[in-house]
């Protein structure tokens, strides 16, 4: 019994709202991490860029 597998739950969606949109302007420093980057006609394109990123603001 206790190396018995429970099956898996079945993924329920939770629906929240974290905080209130604002129209003020906020200054702010968002860090992506990329493999790569590339600039050509006016075009900047990050290559393999990271999942998650950091954001910074007063």
């Amino acid at each position: 019994m206790a190396q018995s597998a429970s099956p898996t739950p079945a993924h329920v969606r939770l629906h929240k709202v974290i905080g209130q949109a604002r129209t003020e302007f906020v200054p702010s420093l968002i860090v992506l991490n990329a493999r790569g980057a590339n600039l050509a006609e006016g075009t900047f394109t990050l290559t393999a860029v990271a999942t998650n990123s950091i954001l910074f603001t007063d």
